[in-house]
């Protein structure tokens, strides 16, 4: 890491998801986070409980469930609010500051709040498609809903206008991508079991567009804060 951060790679993405795949246990986030303390980098998480989300998917298939909607059902506000709490604390006992990306929902976003009007060195950044999407696209006929397949997924009606307040109050302070654009042919191997639709969506193409329109356009943000 020291040596990346020398390089002017000075960011580094790790996932509380994903068990056996991408996810780190709590040990092994500090231990990174006290290395960016030291050496300037900075901690990008995905905050979300990936060993309480593989135990929710588990149930949700053996009871029978496959339809692109319970990729959503399975991945609770509340397990990514959790996940946040625990990234802003361990940040806070290594005094180091941590961004938390692709944050989608409000919960998560109030502990962002929190955090920051403690004074603490806490970011965090939505995607236009919390903004102006919801839990209602996965329950589009047939296998439409497999188009919004990405994690931390859509959440609910009316969950997008906290966000937007978020932006306007700051909050949040970035509106980014996460940019993953899979092809529906490929969404299609999720077919029978939602846990195998590949996770993502387009973003980058539009984000400025979209945000102008909703932000500004829409009253909810200034040009400058676009």
């Amino acid at each position: 890491m020291d040596e990346l951060v020398g390089d002017s790679i000075t960011s580094f993405k790790l996932f509380m998801a994903y068990p056996g795949i991408f996810m780190v246990d709590d040990a092994t986030i500090f231990k990174a986070m006290l290395r960016t303390r030291d050496n300037g980098g900075l901690i990008c998480m995905h905050a979300e409980n990936g060993g309480v989300i593989d135990m929710l998917v588990e149930r949700a298939l053996r009871e029978g469930h496959t339809e692109p909607k319970w990729h959503a059902l399975t991945r609770p506000m509340s397990a990514e609010a959790e996940a946040t709490r625990r990234a802003i604390a361990l940040a806070e006992m290594a005094d180091t500051p941590v961004y938390i990306v692709h944050l989608s929902a409000g919960d998560a976003m109030e502990e962002v709040r929190r955090a920051r009007e403690r004074g603490l060195p806490v970011f965090a950044e939505t995607c236009p498609q919390y903004l102006f999407l919801s839990y209602e696209d996965y329950e589009k006929p047939g296998f439409e809903g497999a188009k919004y397949v990405m994690s931390p997924p859509l959440r609910p009606k009316g969950n997008e206008e906290r966000l937007w307040n978020g932006l306007q109050t700051g909050a949040l302070q970035a509106v980014s991508t996460d940019h993953c654009s899979f092809c529906m042919k490929e969404k299609e191997l999720g077919k029978g079991d939602f846990s195998k639709i590949p996770n993502g969506a387009p973003g980058i193409e539009n984000r400025l567009m979209l945000l102008y329109d909703g932000g500004v356009n829409g009253g909810r943000i200034s040009k400058n804060r676009s």
